[in-house]
Protein backbone atom coordinates (compact mmCIF):
# COMPACT_ATOMS: atom_id res chain seq x y z
CA UNK A 1 0.00 0.00 0.00
CA UNK A 2 1.35 3.16 -1.01
CA UNK A 3 0.40 5.46 2.32
CA UNK A 4 1.15 9.07 0.61
CA UNK A 5 -2.00 8.49 -1.99
CA UNK A 6 -4.31 9.02 1.07
CA UNK A 7 -2.33 11.88 2.46
CA UNK A 8 -3.76 15.35 2.33
CA UNK A 9 -2.73 18.56 3.85
CA UNK A 10 -4.65 20.32 6.99
CA UNK A 11 -4.38 23.59 4.88
CA UNK A 12 -5.63 21.77 1.36
CA UNK A 13 -8.93 22.07 -0.10
CA UNK A 14 -12.15 20.61 -0.21
CA UNK A 15 -11.84 20.63 -3.99
CA UNK A 16 -8.69 18.67 -4.08
CA UNK A 17 -9.97 16.38 -1.42
CA UNK A 18 -12.37 15.52 -3.45
CA UNK A 19 -10.39 14.81 -6.34
CA UNK A 20 -7.98 12.61 -3.98
CA UNK A 21 -10.64 10.60 -3.30
CA UNK A 22 -11.91 9.97 -6.46
CA UNK A 23 -8.46 9.06 -7.91
CA UNK A 24 -7.62 6.80 -4.54
CA UNK A 25 -11.12 5.05 -4.34
CA UNK A 26 -11.34 5.74 -0.68
CA UNK A 27 -13.81 7.46 0.81
CA UNK A 28 -11.59 8.81 3.27
CA UNK A 29 -8.37 11.09 3.75
CA UNK A 30 -5.74 11.34 6.37
CA UNK A 31 -5.05 14.95 7.29
CA UNK A 32 -1.56 15.60 8.16
CA UNK A 33 0.06 18.77 9.31
CA UNK A 34 3.42 20.36 8.01
CA UNK A 35 5.69 18.37 10.15
CA UNK A 36 3.60 14.88 8.24
CA UNK A 37 2.09 14.40 11.82
CA UNK A 38 -1.34 12.99 11.83
CA UNK A 39 -4.16 15.62 12.46
CA UNK A 40 -7.18 13.88 11.85
CA UNK A 41 -9.40 11.98 9.06
CA UNK A 42 -11.83 13.91 6.67
CA UNK A 43 -14.57 11.86 5.20
CA UNK A 44 -16.57 11.78 1.56
CA UNK A 45 -19.62 12.70 3.96
CA UNK A 46 -17.78 15.57 6.06
CA UNK A 47 -16.88 17.02 2.71
CA UNK A 48 -20.75 16.68 0.87
CA UNK A 49 -22.74 18.14 4.12
CA UNK A 50 -20.61 21.09 3.85
CA UNK A 51 -20.74 21.88 0.34
CA UNK A 52 -24.57 21.49 1.00
CA UNK A 53 -24.51 24.03 3.40
CA UNK A 54 -21.24 26.94 1.50
CA UNK A 55 -21.21 25.35 -1.93
CA UNK A 56 -17.69 26.54 -1.54
CA UNK A 57 -15.06 23.91 -3.18
CA UNK A 58 -12.22 26.18 -2.18
CA UNK A 59 -12.91 26.17 1.81
CA UNK A 60 -9.63 24.35 4.12
CA UNK A 61 -10.08 21.18 5.00
CA UNK A 62 -8.59 22.19 8.71
CA UNK A 63 -12.25 23.78 9.84
CA UNK A 64 -14.23 20.47 8.37
CA UNK A 65 -12.26 17.38 9.02
CA UNK A 66 -12.89 14.88 12.22
CA UNK A 67 -10.68 15.18 15.24
CA UNK A 68 -11.97 12.31 16.75
CA UNK A 69 -10.75 9.28 15.67
CA UNK A 70 -9.50 5.77 15.87
CA UNK A 71 -6.04 4.94 15.24
CA UNK A 72 -3.08 2.62 15.74
CA UNK A 73 0.61 2.69 17.01
CA UNK A 74 2.98 0.42 15.19
CA UNK A 75 3.08 -3.31 16.12
CA UNK A 76 -0.10 -2.58 18.31
CA UNK A 77 -3.26 -4.94 17.00
CA UNK A 78 -6.83 -3.79 16.40
CA UNK A 79 -9.49 -3.93 19.45
CA UNK A 80 -12.90 -6.09 19.19
CA UNK A 81 -14.20 -2.19 18.91
CA UNK A 82 -11.67 -1.17 15.94
CA UNK A 83 -12.69 -4.15 14.27
CA UNK A 84 -16.51 -3.73 14.87
CA UNK A 85 -15.85 -0.22 13.59
CA UNK A 86 -14.67 -1.58 10.15
CA UNK A 87 -17.35 -3.79 9.80
CA UNK A 88 -20.11 -1.43 10.23
CA UNK A 89 -18.28 1.23 8.10
CA UNK A 90 -16.55 -0.96 5.14
CA UNK A 91 -15.01 2.10 3.54
CA UNK A 92 -13.52 3.63 6.60
CA UNK A 93 -10.04 3.26 7.44
CA UNK A 94 -8.00 3.50 11.02
CA UNK A 95 -4.23 4.81 10.55
CA UNK A 96 -1.32 2.89 11.94
CA UNK A 97 1.12 5.78 13.16
CA UNK A 98 4.50 5.52 14.47
CA UNK A 99 6.80 7.50 17.75
CA UNK A 100 6.04 10.62 15.83
CA UNK A 101 2.92 10.50 15.54
CA UNK A 102 3.19 10.42 11.50
CA UNK A 103 1.16 8.08 9.43
CA UNK A 104 3.34 4.90 7.96
CA UNK A 105 0.50 2.79 6.95
CA UNK A 106 -3.34 2.04 7.54
CA UNK A 107 -6.05 -0.99 8.13
CA UNK A 108 -8.74 -1.14 5.59
CA UNK A 109 -11.96 -3.37 5.60
CA UNK A 110 -10.17 -4.86 2.58
CA UNK A 111 -7.20 -5.62 4.07
CA UNK A 112 -8.26 -6.88 7.20
CA UNK A 113 -10.68 -9.33 5.67
CA UNK A 114 -10.26 -9.74 2.05
CA UNK A 115 -12.67 -12.33 0.52
CA UNK A 116 -10.77 -14.59 -1.45
CA UNK A 117 -13.93 -14.49 -4.25
CA UNK A 118 -15.36 -10.96 -5.67
CA UNK A 119 -19.23 -10.85 -5.96
CA UNK A 120 -20.66 -7.95 -7.21
CA UNK A 121 -23.00 -5.53 -5.77
CA UNK A 122 -26.76 -6.59 -6.02
CA UNK A 123 -27.81 -3.10 -6.78
CA UNK A 124 -29.61 -3.06 -10.43
CA UNK A 125 -28.55 -0.03 -12.94
CA UNK A 126 -31.24 1.28 -14.95
CA UNK A 127 -30.00 3.20 -17.64
CA UNK A 128 -32.67 4.98 -19.78
CA UNK A 129 -31.38 4.38 -23.55
CA UNK A 130 -34.70 4.73 -24.89
CA UNK A 131 -34.64 8.61 -26.13
CA UNK A 132 -34.70 9.35 -30.01
CA UNK A 133 -31.80 12.08 -29.36
CA UNK A 134 -32.87 14.89 -31.17
CA UNK A 135 -30.67 16.93 -29.91
CA UNK A 136 -28.05 15.39 -31.53
CA UNK A 137 -29.46 15.13 -34.83
CA UNK A 138 -27.84 14.41 -37.45
CA UNK A 139 -25.76 11.90 -35.29
CA UNK A 140 -28.80 10.14 -34.09
CA UNK A 141 -30.58 9.97 -37.40
CA UNK A 142 -27.74 6.96 -38.29
CA UNK A 143 -27.21 5.68 -34.92
CA UNK A 144 -28.28 5.63 -31.21
CA UNK A 145 -27.14 8.45 -29.03
CA UNK A 146 -25.97 5.72 -26.51
CA UNK A 147 -23.37 5.27 -29.49
CA UNK A 148 -21.82 8.73 -29.61
CA UNK A 149 -18.04 7.92 -28.80
CA UNK A 150 -16.29 9.35 -25.60
CA UNK A 151 -12.51 8.86 -24.95
CA UNK A 152 -12.58 6.41 -28.23
CA UNK A 153 -15.57 3.89 -27.35
CA UNK A 154 -19.13 4.73 -27.09
CA UNK A 155 -20.86 6.47 -24.54
CA UNK A 156 -22.82 3.28 -22.88
CA UNK A 157 -19.42 1.44 -22.60
CA UNK A 158 -17.86 4.07 -20.68
CA UNK A 159 -21.10 4.08 -18.30
CA UNK A 160 -21.16 1.04 -17.94
CA UNK A 161 -17.22 0.07 -17.41
CA UNK A 162 -17.33 2.96 -14.69
CA UNK A 163 -20.22 1.34 -13.01
CA UNK A 164 -18.19 -2.02 -13.43
CA UNK A 165 -14.78 -0.50 -12.27
CA UNK A 166 -16.97 -0.19 -8.52
CA UNK A 167 -18.33 -3.00 -8.50
CA UNK A 168 -21.69 -2.93 -10.24
CA UNK A 169 -22.86 -5.14 -12.89
CA UNK A 170 -26.27 -5.39 -13.00
CA UNK A 171 -27.75 -3.65 -15.64
CA UNK A 172 -30.96 -2.89 -17.67
CA UNK A 173 -30.88 -0.87 -20.61
CA UNK A 174 -34.22 0.83 -21.94
CA UNK A 175 -34.84 0.80 -25.63
CA UNK A 176 -37.97 2.01 -28.03
CA UNK A 177 -38.64 -0.10 -30.35
CA UNK A 178 -36.50 1.35 -32.89
CA UNK A 179 -33.61 1.03 -31.09
CA UNK A 180 -32.47 -2.36 -32.82
CA UNK A 181 -29.07 -1.43 -33.74
CA UNK A 182 -27.84 -0.71 -29.76
CA UNK A 183 -29.74 -3.84 -29.43
CA UNK A 184 -27.44 -5.87 -31.15
CA UNK A 185 -24.53 -3.94 -30.38
CA UNK A 186 -25.03 -4.11 -26.43
CA UNK A 187 -25.73 -8.03 -26.97
CA UNK A 188 -21.82 -8.20 -28.43
CA UNK A 189 -21.01 -7.75 -24.55
CA UNK A 190 -22.84 -10.46 -22.81
CA UNK A 191 -19.67 -12.00 -21.62
CA UNK A 192 -18.33 -8.39 -20.22
CA UNK A 193 -21.45 -7.38 -18.53
CA UNK A 194 -24.54 -8.78 -16.74
CA UNK A 195 -27.52 -6.99 -18.14
CA UNK A 196 -31.45 -6.81 -20.09
CA UNK A 197 -33.52 -5.17 -21.64
CA UNK A 198 -36.72 -3.30 -21.26
CA UNK A 199 -38.15 -2.64 -24.60
CA UNK A 200 -40.91 0.02 -24.88
CA UNK A 201 -43.71 -1.08 -27.18
CA UNK A 202 -44.63 2.52 -26.82
CA UNK A 203 -43.09 5.77 -25.57
CA UNK A 204 -43.17 5.82 -21.67
CA UNK A 205 -41.18 8.85 -20.96
CA UNK A 206 -37.84 9.63 -19.47
CA UNK A 207 -39.03 7.41 -16.32
CA UNK A 208 -42.69 5.82 -16.90
CA UNK A 209 -41.03 2.59 -17.15
CA UNK A 210 -40.26 2.72 -13.54
CA UNK A 211 -43.81 1.48 -13.09
CA UNK A 212 -43.08 -1.61 -14.89
CA UNK A 213 -40.43 -2.56 -13.36
CA UNK A 214 -39.57 -4.10 -9.34
CA UNK A 215 -36.59 -3.64 -7.39
CA UNK A 216 -35.90 -5.07 -4.36
CA UNK A 217 -32.47 -3.47 -3.75
CA UNK A 218 -31.75 0.47 -3.59
CA UNK A 219 -31.23 1.16 -7.72
CA UNK A 220 -29.14 3.60 -10.03
CA UNK A 221 -31.28 5.73 -12.75
CA UNK A 222 -28.45 7.63 -15.23
CA UNK A 223 -29.05 9.20 -18.45
CA UNK A 224 -27.02 6.96 -21.94
CA UNK A 225 -25.47 10.75 -22.07
CA UNK A 226 -24.02 11.41 -18.20
CA UNK A 227 -20.72 9.81 -17.54
CA UNK A 228 -19.81 10.94 -13.87
CA UNK A 229 -16.33 10.22 -13.08
CA UNK A 230 -16.87 9.73 -8.60
CA UNK A 231 -16.83 6.82 -6.75
CA UNK A 232 -19.91 4.96 -6.70
CA UNK A 233 -19.53 3.18 -3.71
CA UNK A 234 -19.45 6.22 -2.15
CA UNK A 235 -22.41 7.07 -3.68
CA UNK A 236 -24.00 4.69 -2.37
CA UNK A 237 -23.02 4.80 1.12
CA UNK A 238 -24.24 8.56 1.26
CA UNK A 239 -27.53 8.01 -0.13
CA UNK A 240 -28.10 5.26 2.32
CA UNK A 241 -27.12 7.44 5.19
CA UNK A 242 -29.01 9.77 4.67
CA UNK A 243 -32.32 7.65 4.46
CA UNK A 244 -33.49 9.64 1.48
CA UNK A 245 -36.23 8.25 -1.15
CA UNK A 246 -33.93 9.64 -3.84
CA UNK A 247 -30.53 10.93 -4.22
CA UNK A 248 -29.91 13.25 -6.76
CA UNK A 249 -25.94 14.07 -8.36
CA UNK A 250 -25.33 17.45 -8.70
CA UNK A 251 -23.16 19.78 -10.20
CA UNK A 252 -21.28 22.59 -8.71
CA UNK A 253 -21.63 25.03 -11.18
CA UNK A 254 -19.97 28.74 -11.40
CA UNK A 255 -21.54 31.97 -13.42
CA UNK A 256 -19.52 35.27 -13.71
CA UNK A 257 -22.54 37.79 -14.34
CA UNK A 258 -21.05 40.25 -16.62
CA UNK A 259 -22.95 43.17 -14.95
CA UNK A 260 -24.29 44.12 -11.56
CA UNK A 261 -26.48 42.60 -9.26
CA UNK A 262 -29.05 45.14 -7.52
CA UNK A 263 -29.16 43.99 -4.14
CA UNK A 264 -32.16 45.18 -2.37
CA UNK A 265 -33.72 45.28 1.41
CA UNK A 266 -37.03 44.24 2.62
CA UNK A 267 -38.62 47.63 1.76
CA UNK A 268 -37.49 47.62 -1.94
CA UNK A 269 -34.81 50.18 -1.90
CA UNK A 270 -31.27 49.78 -3.40
CA UNK A 271 -29.15 48.14 -0.75
CA UNK A 272 -25.92 47.61 -3.11
CA UNK A 273 -24.67 47.11 -6.23
CA UNK A 274 -22.04 43.71 -6.61
CA UNK A 275 -20.15 44.50 -9.49
CA UNK A 276 -20.09 41.60 -11.94
CA UNK A 277 -20.67 38.97 -8.98
CA UNK A 278 -19.80 35.38 -9.34
CA UNK A 279 -23.09 32.90 -8.86
CA UNK A 280 -22.37 29.21 -7.69
CA UNK A 281 -25.44 27.07 -8.05
CA UNK A 282 -26.37 23.16 -8.46
CA UNK A 283 -27.57 21.52 -11.60
CA UNK A 284 -28.95 17.82 -11.69
CA UNK A 285 -26.89 15.52 -13.65
CA UNK A 286 -29.12 13.09 -15.06
CA UNK A 287 -27.71 10.70 -12.40
CA UNK A 288 -30.07 8.77 -9.11
CA UNK A 289 -30.52 6.49 -6.73
CA UNK A 290 -33.93 5.46 -5.64
CA UNK A 291 -35.33 3.37 -3.08
CA UNK A 292 -37.47 0.54 -4.27
CA UNK A 293 -40.83 1.90 -2.78
CA UNK A 294 -40.58 5.07 -5.11
CA UNK A 295 -43.28 3.12 -6.95
CA UNK A 296 -45.55 4.29 -4.45
CA UNK A 297 -45.18 8.08 -5.38
CA UNK A 298 -45.10 7.90 -9.39
CA UNK A 299 -47.52 10.37 -11.43
CA UNK A 300 -50.64 8.65 -12.21
CA UNK A 301 -49.93 8.59 -15.76
CA UNK A 302 -48.30 6.24 -18.05
CA UNK A 303 -45.93 8.64 -19.88
CA UNK A 304 -43.77 11.07 -17.33
CA UNK A 305 -40.03 12.19 -17.01
CA UNK A 306 -37.98 12.05 -13.90
CA UNK A 307 -38.47 15.94 -12.94
CA UNK A 308 -42.32 15.22 -12.76
CA UNK A 309 -41.70 12.09 -10.57
CA UNK A 310 -39.34 14.81 -8.21
CA UNK A 311 -42.14 16.79 -8.21
CA UNK A 312 -44.43 13.76 -7.04
CA UNK A 313 -41.98 12.83 -4.50
CA UNK A 314 -41.73 16.51 -3.41
CA UNK A 315 -45.95 16.90 -2.97
CA UNK A 316 -45.25 13.52 -0.96
CA UNK A 317 -43.11 15.54 1.21
CA UNK A 318 -40.61 12.93 0.86
CA UNK A 319 -36.46 13.46 1.42
CA UNK A 320 -34.77 13.59 -1.74
CA UNK A 321 -30.96 13.94 -0.80
CA UNK A 322 -28.45 15.88 -3.32
CA UNK A 323 -24.84 14.93 -3.70
CA UNK A 324 -23.03 17.44 -4.87
CA UNK A 325 -19.88 17.06 -7.27
CA UNK A 326 -17.33 19.04 -9.22
CA UNK A 327 -18.59 20.32 -12.32
CA UNK A 328 -15.12 18.73 -14.26
CA UNK A 329 -16.25 15.03 -12.76
CA UNK A 330 -19.62 15.43 -15.31
CA UNK A 331 -19.27 14.88 -18.67
CA UNK A 332 -22.31 15.40 -20.73
CA UNK A 333 -23.19 14.30 -24.41
CA UNK A 334 -26.55 15.36 -25.09
CA UNK A 335 -26.51 17.93 -27.22
CA UNK A 336 -23.73 19.05 -29.18
CA UNK A 337 -22.57 22.06 -27.90
CA UNK A 338 -21.80 20.34 -24.35
CA UNK A 339 -20.32 16.68 -25.97
CA UNK A 340 -17.79 19.22 -28.22
CA UNK A 341 -16.97 21.00 -24.60
CA UNK A 342 -16.69 17.61 -23.43
CA UNK A 343 -14.53 16.35 -26.14
CA UNK A 344 -12.03 19.51 -24.77
CA UNK A 345 -11.50 18.27 -21.26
Amino acid sequence: MNINKILISQSDTIFNAMKKMNMTGHICLLVIDRSKKLKGIISDGDIRRNLLKENNLKKKIYTIFNKKYFFLKKKQKLTDKMKNFIIRNKHMIIPVVNQKNIPISYISHKIEFKNKHKEFEKNQILIMAGGVGTRMRPFTEILPKPLVPLKGKPMILNIMDNFKKYNFNNFTITLNKKEKILDIFINQFKNNYTFDFFKETKPLGTAGCLKKMNFKNDFFLTNCDTYININLQNLLKFHKSSKSLITMVASIKSLNLSFGECVLDKNGKLKKILEKPKKNFLTNTGLYIIRPDIKRYLPRKNNFGMDEVISSVLKYKKKIGVFPIPNNDWKDTGNWMNYLNTLKK
